[in-house]
């Protein structure tokens, strides 16, 4: 947001009270809405979340570089995502990041990479249910309802998304586990 004021405004004499104070609010209204926009708190705290877990931290990564353009829960709008994290865990490629709609928070989206003709039960996206799981091409989203994950608690999230990304890209379901114990 910027606000441009012509030279001649200066030159006139005496400011209007009323005026002062609009632009007053509209600064401060202005720094709110950029702090709100780019919290540099949770973009610093996650950046050391992005190190400990060993992945490349982006402060925000356009939609086709993280494959979401289409998904369901970018609204047909498709939005950058911020303090992105993006590498390899257990072995598969992932991505973690915060998904904004309209300058609102969505919510932390954890993506994993598969081939892109891959099984995937999406979940959630036709009968909602608190987690979601969405394959777009090469990647299966995995998500909650949750508006933003803390940073102190993105690993247990990545985890809890790890396994229902596994159950989902199962043909057999959960009871695959049990069905091959079972054959052993």
């Amino acid at each position: 947001m910027c606000f441009v004021l012509p030279l001649a405004a200066f030159a006139a004499g005496p400011f209007d009270p009323r005026t002062v104070i609009t632009m007053a609010i509209a600064a401060l209204l202005a720094l709110y809405v950029r702090r709100l926009y780019f919290n540099p708190a949770r973009t610093k705290a996650l950046a050391e979340v992005a190190s400990g877990l060993g992945l490349q931290f982006f402060p925000e990564l356009a939609a086709d570089e993280l494959g979401t353009r289409g998904a369901s829960f970018v609204d047909l709008n498709p939005a950058p995502g911020r303090n992105c994290m993006r590498g390899t865990i257990n072995g598969r490629e992932t991505v973690i990041f915060d998904s904004y709609y309209k300058g609102q928070v969505q919510g932390t989206v954890v993506g994993f990479r598969v081939a892109a003709d891959s099984f995937c039960r999406d979940r959630g996206v036709i009968q909602p249910t608190f987690w979601h799981v969405e394959k777009m091409g090469e990647w299966v989203f995995v998500f909650h309802l949750e508006p933003q994950v803390k940073p102190e608690k993105i690993a247990a999230y990545v985890e809890e998304a790890r396994a229902r990304f596994e159950t989902a890209i199962n043909p057999h379901g959960s009871d695959a586990t049990a069905m091959s114990a079972g054959n052993s």
